[in-house]
């Protein structure tokens, strides 16, 4: 899921986090029996009008008139360090989540495995489902690993 503010103002970053909340529990009731991504991402695009409707009434009920648009699309995500994990880079189909004019920062977490719901009731990815997620995968950087590399050789 990936939300953009509206603006990096102290009140657009705040809706965001109030959207985050509603549209994650919505989300994270109608995923929580996806055994696959293709299973959670059907399971996104028919509640997608639902999700819309949330993330509406949110901003409302904040007080705010901003517009909301929500889609799923293939999105490329740079690599980073999630909940103990690296996520490597790559294209990641996401509910992207954007109010107002979206240039504000942006809020992202995974879905499918669901590492980013906080709830005792979310299910969790297994260690079989996070080798299949993040597996095999290690984030280096070349010239880095060279300097490294000259240095241990001069101190040696």
């Amino acid at each position: 899921m990936h939300i953009l503010a509206n603006s990096d103002t102290v009140e657009d970053q705040l809706l965001k986090l109030q959207v985050r909340d509603a549209v994650l529990e919505q989300v994270t009731a109608a995923t929580q029996y996806a055994e696959t991504k293709q299973q959670a991402v059907q399971t996104l695009r028919t509640a997608m009008p639902d999700l819309q409707r949330t993330a509406q009434r949110t901003l409302r009920h904040a007080g705010s008139s901003q517009q909301v648009q929500c889609r799923l699309e293939e999105i490329p995500f740079a690599a980073r360090r999630y909940s103990g994990f690296w996520l490597p880079a790559g294209t990641y189909t996401a509910l992207r989540i954007e109010l107002g004019s979206a240039q504000g920062h942006n809020w992202f977490c995974v879905l499918y495995p669901a590492l980013c719901v906080g709830s005792s009731e979310a299910r969790y990815a297994d260690t079989e489902e996070n080798a299949l997620v993040f597996g095999g995968y290690q984030v280096r950087f070349a010239l880095l690993d060279t300097a490294r590399s000259v240095w241990q050789k001069i101190t040696d």
